[in-house]
């Protein structure tokens, strides 16, 4: 869990940084929406997950899971560097 906890706070403040390397003092807009996704998205997840749950039994959750992680994984070698 701790480890979890380590990737997370990486997460958001590369996110952060990502953000700010690109915004201008005029996008406040975009500042907001990024500030506001944030909690949204556990919200959704948590919902989203429920209704899950009820429909796909817990084994098939599991091939799902690793198949999103997958396609993620494969997305996320496309990611250009930004330095």
């Amino acid at each position: 869990l701790f480890l979890t906890r380590v990737g997370a706070s990486a997460w958001e403040s590369m996110k952060e940084t990502y953000l700010f390397k690109h915004v201008t003092a005029g996008d406040i807009d975009a500042i907001s929406r990024s500030r506001l996704l944030a909690p949204a998205s556990y919200l959704v997840g948590s919902v989203a997950t429920f209704l899950l749950l009820k429909i796909i039994p817990l084994p098939q959750l599991f091939t799902i899971l690793a198949l999103l992680i997958l396609a993620s994984v494969l997305i996320s070698r496309r990611l250009l560097d930004t330095r």
